[in-house]
């Protein structure tokens, strides 16, 4: 069975330090009882966040910014959003979009030379987040990102244990 606690839920920060086995992937799940939730990365460490389209979650303010990858040969980026105003930066740094839609499916324009890299957004509160030709991952770095190993094998990308930590 896997290890159960409890926060309080008083808006204040709490460290999280979970002791695992071994080294590996490992999933840490929670339920926020719909008060909201907030996750801070130290730099240097790894965590992604797994986009699953069947759950809503309420992130309370503004996340650090969020990377994600954009596979190599993709025109036009697609996903479905329901949440607050964003932007999304492209791997240059620019702003692509700022999206103030909610409930609806939005596209970008992949400029040329943009694709086959990582991405981010900023003023990013999560909610329903879906990426229809995209990983659906978000990590507060490039290197702690996370892609399905196809896809490092099809766009020639380095997998994550030979990269720099």
């Amino acid at each position: 069975m896997a290890p159960r606690g409890r926060l309080p839920l008083d808006g204040k920060p709490h460290p999280i330090q979970v002791k695992v086995p071994r080294a590996g992937l490992y999933r840490l799940d929670f339920d926020d009882s719909s008060a909201g939730w907030h996750i801070k990365v130290a730099a240097g460490r790894r965590a992604a966040i797994l986009l699953d389209p069947g759950r809503h979650v309420e992130h309370a303010g503004w996340m650090q910014p969020m990377h994600f990858y954009v596979p190599k040969g993709t025109r036009e980026l697609h996903y479905y959003w329901y949440g607050q105003p964003h932007r999304i930066h492209g791997p240059d740094g620019a702003i692509l979009k700022e999206v103030s839609i909610t409930g609806e499916f939005v596209k970008v324009p992949v400029p040329a030379g943009a694709d086959g890299k990582t991405w981010h957004f900023t003023q990013i509160m999560l909610g329903r987040l879906w990426f229809f030709n995209a990983p659906n991952f978000l990590a507060a770095s490039p290197a702690a990102l996370l892609v399905p190993k196809e896809l490092v094998k099809k766009d020639g990308l380095r997998p994550a244990a030979s990269r720099p930590r």
